[in-house]
Order: C-alpha cells, then sequence, then structure tokens
C-alpha cells in the first residue's frame, strides 16, 4: 500500500527514524531531526490528496493511525512532560486519532473488510462483565454529575465505556504489552463532543484521559511507548485542582509504583 500512497511510505519511514532514535541513542538527535522531516513530509502530501474514496480509503487508514500513534510515541513532545504545552499535544494527538473513524472508515468499512485490512476488523471482544480494575468501573460515577449537560454526560459515558473496553481487551491488569497492540483502539472510538469538552480542557475529559495514561503503562515495554502514560499522568495532575484528587488518586498511584 506505501509503494502506491506516498504520504504512507513517508509516515513509515519517519517511524522507522523514530525507532533508530531509540535503538541508537548516541544518534537519537539526528534520527529524531530525521524523523520530523520525513512526518513533515507526509503530511505535506497527505494535505494535497483532495479525497479519500475506494481505492485508497486502506491507506488513508493506516497513515492516520500511524501518524496518530507517532505524534503521540515521539519523545521530542515530551520535553516539557509536566507542561501545559506537552498535555495540548497530546490533545491534538488524541483529536487526530478520534478522527480516523470518519476519514477513513466511515463509509469504507464493507471495502475495508474485503481489503488486506481484514484482520483489523476481526476483533474478538472481551466478555461482560470486564474483569477490569475496579477504579476503571467507577470513574463512570464521574458522567453523572447533574452539573452536565445531557450531551457531555453522554460523551463522557462513552468515552468511560470504551476505556473499559479498552483495558479488557488489553487484558489489564494481567498483561503488558511490547507492541502498541490495542492502544490506538480508545481514541479512534471518541465522539466529537468528547473531543470538543477535552479540547477545552474539562476537567472530568482530563481525568478519562488521564486512565488512558494508566493503560499507557501497561504498554511501557514497547520501546515506542516507555513512560509516556507516567507523563500524561503528571501533566493532567498538575492541570486539575484539589476538587479532582479523588478521582486523580488512581492514576497516580501509578506514579507512586514507577509504572503498573
Amino acid at each position: 500500500m506505501a509503494l502506491t500512497f506516498p504520504p504512507l511510505m513517508y509516515e513509515l519511514l519517519a517511524f522507522a527514524a523514530l525507532h533508530l532514535a531509540y535503538l541508537r541513542p548516541a544518534n537519537a538527535a539526528w534520527y529524531l531531526r530525521k524523523s520530523t522531516e520525513l512526518q513533515t513530509e507526509a503530511l505535506s502530501m497527505f494535505t494535497a490528496q483532495s479525497t479519500v474514496d475506494e481505492s485508497n480509503c486502506g491507506p488513508v487508514l493506516l497513515f492516520t493511525s500511524a501518524l496518530g500513534l507517532h505524534m503521540l510515541c515521539d519523545p521530542s513532545r515530551m520535553q516539557d512532560s509536566g507542561s501545559s504545552q506537552y498535555l495540548d499535544q497530546v490533545i491534538e494527538t488524541l483529536g487526530l486519532l478520534g478522527r480516523v473513524k470518519g476519514l477513513s472508515i466511515t463509509g469504507w468499512e464493507q471495502q475495508l473488510k474485503q481489503s488486506e485490512l481484514k484482520p483489523l476488523f476481526l476483533v474478538k471482544h472481551p466478555a461482560k462483565p470486564y474483569d477490569i480494575p475496579q477504579p476503571c468501573i467507577d470513574l463512570l460515577m464521574i458522567a453523572q454529575n447533574s452539573d452536565l449537560s445531557a450531551e457531555a454526560r453522554e460523551a463522557y459515558t462513552q468515552a468511560i465505556e470504551r476505556l473499559h473496553w479498552a483495558f479488557a481487551i488489553s487484558e489489564t491488569p494481567y498483561r503488558k504489552h511490547s507492541t502498541t497492540k490495542w492502544l490506538a483502539a480508545w481514541p479512534i472510538q471518541l465522539s466529537e463532543k468528547y473531543l470538543d469538552l477535552l479540547s477545552r480542557r474539562m476537567p472530568e475529559a482530563l481525568i478519562v484521559v488521564a486512565y488512558f495514561g494508566a493503560l499507557m503503562g501497561f504498554y511501557a515495554d514497547c520501546w515506542a511507548v516507555g513512560d509516556k502514560g507516567m507523563a500524561l499522568i503528571r501533566a493532567i495532575n498538575a492541570q486539575v485542582g484539589p476538587r479532582w484528587q479523588r478521582w486523580m488518586q488512581w492514576p497516580c498511584s501509578f506514579l507512586i509504583s514507577d509504572g503498573p
């Protein structure tokens, strides 16, 4: 697919350069610079791509997913891991991943299921009730605040329920992962309303992302993820006030224990 869709080829090369930066730390600065250059070229090519159709929906799905994971995992974005700027970058990335479905899946799902990408859609869903940490289940209560609009409550409930699914399919807390595997599955399922609330840094939306940071911790053995989930929890904990510490207690417990 990359041979026929140049933006995907450039993004794969950009991710390869990111991997080489990890493998060869002495030359990391050069590889990270090269990774940025390749990603910039990929984005430029993709922006010039006018339409998504049956012929390119598969490459577009791979490109946007890879781009989002790259942005989420790029260590150069963590220079100020506790800062507002770092959180802005994560929110931007989650927004990008959240729009993957609308950009490349909606309208083309049947074609994708018959393409080489068919295995991506053959998901064995975890059985309910989900066997996940109790604090994750309790998080649903944050969406029941009567001060929220009905639309906001629905957006938070959906985001949390899909996060429950992501925890369950990742088999946490019993398993850790050395690949990104299901990590992008949650952001791709986010609604536009939730992404809007997150872009406005509503505390409930930020706290849900902190629990996603805890999920990232179970992927810390993957070279691309490492301690970025812990950095995300720190950044959000620095943003929310004392009123919300009850909800931050569980994700922050991973900071004390240095990860899941």
